[in-house]
C-alpha cells in the first residue's frame, strides 16, 4: 500500500527512504521484498508504474506530457525511454497501436 500511495512521488520510493519509513535496513528491505514478491523492489515499482501509465494511455485522453509530470519524470524524453525499455515502443506509438486495435475490433 505504501508503493501505491507514493507511486507518483519518485523520491518517496527510493530504497533508503522506504527502509527508514519501515525501520529496516536497506539490505533487509531488498531481500525481504524479493522473498515476498519474487522480484526486486525496483523491478516491482517499474512494472507497477508501467501498468498505470498504460492504463492512462488507453483509457484517458490526457496528453503524454501530463502523464510524464503525473509520474514524476524529469521530462518526456526520460519517461519515453523508461516506457520504451519496458514495452519496446514509445508512449505515443503504444497509444496509437491500441486505438487502432480497438477500431479493428469494432468493425
Amino acid at each position: 500500500s505504501y508503493i501505491q500511495e507514493h507511486i507518483r512521488e519518485p523520491e518517496q520510493l527510493k530504497v533508503a527512504v522506504v527502509a527508514v519509513h519501515f525501520g529496516l535496513s536497506e539490505t533487509y528491505l531488498g531481500s525481504y521484498f524479493r522473498k515476498q514478491s519474487g522480484e526486486s523492489f525496483q523491478a516491482y515499482i517499474s512494472a507497477y508504474k508501467i501498468r498505470l501509465i498504460e492504463h492512462r494511455l488507453l483509457f484517458s485522453e490526457i496528453r503524454i506530457n501530463e502523464i510524464v509530470h503525473e509520474f514524476g519524470f524529469a521530462d518526456e524524453s526520460h519517461c519515453n525511454k523508461f516506457f520504451k525499455r519496458h514495452k519496446g515502443m514509445s508512449m505515443s506509438a503504444f497509444r496509437k497501436m491500441e486505438k487502432s486495435k480497438k477500431l479493428i475490433e469494432q468493425d
